[in-house]
């Protein structure tokens, strides 16, 4: 499983060009067929599910299979003091409800405090977006989990 990001992965933030790099993780997907993708934006707070595909490439799109889930407000401190960075958690809780507490994933993100030292992110700088260098790791991180 991939968990993808939108702001500061899918393009830079604060630009008008929302979603511009999707287009670089068509080759990973076509070369590993069997990765899902779950949306972790927070876009997916704002927005229907239906809307947040539109923004993807059709191969992107074809691949998500669902929302890391959204965690109430007055829990989030609780979260994180119990269970770590919330981003982790929602990452996990997803795959402990969906797949396997233990199933392998990755996430594309650029925000540091959102996931722990040890999460398997391939992390983006988020003024430029997901560029050729995070293709790389994406790739090797999908072929380690696949060994």
């Amino acid at each position: 499983m991939a968990v993808l990001d939108s702001d500061g992965v899918l393009h830079p933030v604060n630009t008008l060009e929302k979603c511009s790099r999707t287009h670089l993780l068509d080759p990973v997907l076509e070369a590993f067929p069997d990765t899902e993708v779950v949306l972790s934006t927070n876009w997916r707070e704002v927005f229907p599910f239906d809307l947040l595909l539109e923004t993807l490439t059709p191969g992107v799109a074809a691949r998500v299979v669902g929302t890391t889930p959204v965690f109430p407000r007055a829990a989030l401190r609780d979260i994180h003091d119990r269970m770590g960075p919330l981003c982790e958690y929602e990452c996990r809780s997803w795959l402990a409800e969906h797949r396997s507490a233990g199933a392998p994933w990755v996430a594309l993100d650029d925000e540091r405090s959102a996931f722990s030292e040890m999460a398997p992110v391939v992390w983006c700088d988020p003024t430029v977006g997901l560029t050729a260098g995070q293709i790389d790791g994406l790739v090797l991180a999908l072929r380690r989990r696949d060994h």
